[in-house]
């Protein structure tokens, strides 16, 4: 197996990832640390198979493909960035983190990655500040 690519967070998904976790955290049921945990196996995955889903909607923009991953509650929008100089085997890059209910989970996603926030490759979700 060849290396797998890095995780990178737009500042809209770190934002998403700070906004659900709090809303989780809030809700007497809320057990926001089993939420990092799946959806830090959620991005494992994608990392280990970023093909895995079919590009759902396309950035007019920059042509960019976005796909989905459904983890729990959680809908993570992700792109591949094609390997380039300073990353060999590509990036994954997280574009939004909604609620699965979101009637649209790709609203508002047009970042062209510019300001993107690589994560340490042990814990794949922001910090929480």
């Amino acid at each position: 197996m060849g290396l797998l690519p890095k995780v990178g967070f737009t500042p809209r998904a770190r934002k998403d990832v700070r906004d659900l976790l709090r809303f989780v955290a809030r809700q007497p049921w809320g057990r926001p640390s089993d939420r990092e945990t799946e959806l830090n196996a959620a991005i494992e995955t994608i990392r280990r198979t970023p093909t895995a889903r079919p590009v759902r909607r396309k950035v007019a923009a920059s042509g960019i493909g976005l796909r989905c991953c459904y983890v729990r509650q959680f809908a993570l929008t992700y792109a591949i960035l094609d390997a380039d100089a300073r990353a060999r085997c590509g990036r994954v890059s997280i574009r939004a983190v909604r609620h699965w209910r979101t009637r649209n989970v790709f609203l508002g996603v047009k970042e062209t990655g510019e300001g993107e926030v690589s994560s340490p490759l042990s814990t794949h979700l922001p910090h929480q500040t």
